[in-house]
């Protein structure tokens, strides 16, 4: 015998509930759930919530305050008496080549703190995990590997170029004096942290956001670090300087930090002025 149908006015049965059976009993809910998106790298140096109008406006105040700083060290340095009749420029530029680029650091931070309150990990100024130091033997290695190769190629392709190539050490002594331990330690460690923090971990970060190219950052990149030592070194030496741009901006987007180039940065200078004091006279 059949049930017989539910008044007309009955409640509706939900199918969580005990369901009341009428001839056919109710399933219950197959239990089901939102898709989950991707995994997606939220890491503060993608600047996530940057567009590239702002990128482009943090680049352009960083090209102010270059600009700026240009003209008040120099100032600086005649108030100072490091600079003028007298004075050793070699140690002035030393000074005022610290002082300048501590100078652009602060300025990073400021532009930076304009739109992150924690701006340390946005500038690379983070350690993830640990390959971060076996990584930083990677960035010391590169440079030698780099420089080897560049000999090579130059020796056999290019003869008449090795050797300004071999020249390049006393062209460095012209502009640099031999400095005590101390001030070496100081000198080498200051350029690392703070080439590092504007070129790789600024202007990079903000270069990406502006092209939308992780290449097109790097290379860019690379092109504005390699310019400055422009003059100070031989022409010729500015290949295996720029390919170690590329090399360490490549490890600083791969590794999300800046810790691992710096300590490579700051080793490979103090490594090679201590080399060349001990091989060549030109050092006094």
């Amino acid at each position: 015998m059949i049930p017989p149908h539910p008044p007309q006015d009955a409640p509706p049965t939900l199918a969580s509930e005990t369901p009341v059976t009428f001839g056919v009993p109710l399933a219950r809910p197959i239990a089901t759930y939102a898709p989950q998106p991707p995994h997606r790298d939220t890491h503060p140096m993608l600047l996530a919530d940057m567009t590239g109008g702002q990128a482009a406006i943090d680049i352009a105040l960083l090209m102010l305050a270059i600009f700026v700083t240009s003209m008040l060290i120099p100032v600086v340095g005649s108030i100072t008496g490091l600079i003028g009749e007298g004075a050793d420029m070699r140690h002035a530029i030393v000074i005022l080549t610290i002082a300048n680029g501590f100078t652009l650091m602060g300025a990073v931070i400021l532009i930076s703190r304009r739109r992150h309150e924690n701006w340390a990990p946005t500038l690379g100024w983070c350690v993830p995990d640990w390959l971060t130091w076996p990584t930083a033997l990677l960035a010391l290695a590169i440079p030698y590997i780099t420089i080897l190769v560049t000999f090579g190629v130059t020796w056999v392709f290019f003869p008449d170029l090795f050797e300004s190539l071999q020249n390049n050490p006393e062209k460095i002594a012209e502009t640099m004096p031999r400095l005590s331990l101390p001030w070496l330690i100081l000198m080498t460690a200051s350029v690392g942290i703070y080439e590092e923090t504007i070129c790789r971990g600024f202007l990079m970060t903000r270069l990406r956001r502006l092209t939308g190219s992780v290449p097109i950052a790097i290379l860019v990149s690379s092109i504005l670090f390699a310019l400055p030592h422009f003059g100070s070194q031989e022409t010729i030496a500015l290949v295996p300087l720029f390919v170690m741009a590329i090399a360490w901006a490549s490890l600083t987007w791969w590794r999300r930090t800046l810790i691992p180039v710096i300590i490579g940065h700051a080793l490979l200078d103090f490594l090679n002025l201590v080399t060349l004091y001990s091989q060549h006279s030109a050092f006094n």
